[in-house]
């Protein structure tokens, strides 16, 4: 008997594996779980529903969450990551630079940032990001972005 592994990438994507062989990659969305990839490849109606079809133990593993990105000073009353920084610039939004000298640089702050899966958490992302990228913030806090995520999801949702 096979023992399956969902492993989680997302809140709702996971790699599938069987004993230690990655099989597919399972995505629920809008009460569908879609397989792609595997002898197990389809849409099911439900978690449940995938469940049965493999017939094995199947096994959903907790994600491992990165460690929070430390906030380590602050431009403009907006947090920011890096303990040093230069050349603050405070219009059109907070940036600054690493160093002296550095080009790149990095906006103060919370940030919501629109990719074609939807919208999704930066804290302190390159200027340059938020120019190629539909973007909501500078946020003060890391709940008040989290919010504003929750509320731009459910919206484009309905």
């Amino acid at each position: 008997m096979k023992r399956f592994s969902l492993k989680p990438i997302t809140e709702q994507s996971w790699v599938l594996s069987a004993d230690g062989e990655r099989l597919g990659l399972v995505s629920e969305s809008n009460s569908t779980v879609k397989v792609m990839g595997g002898p197990y490849s389809g849409n099911y109606s439900s978690l449940d529903e995938f469940r049965s079809k493999l017939g094995g133990k199947v096994t959903i593993d907790a994600p491992v969450e990165s460690p929070p990105e430390k906030e380590n000073g602050e431009v403009n009353g907006f947090p920011i990551k890096h303990s040093v920084w230069h050349n603050v610039v405070i219009t059109p939004i907070p940036n600054y630079t690493r160093t002296p000298t550095s080009e790149s640089r990095y906006a103060a702050g919370y940030y919501a940032l629109k990719f074609s899966n939807g919208w999704t958490p930066s804290f302190c992302p390159k200027l340059s990001t938020l120019s190629e990228y539909e973007y909501i913030g500078p946020f003060t806090t890391k709940l008040e972005m989290q919010h504003r995520i929750s509320t731009k999801n459910k919206t484009s949702n309905v």
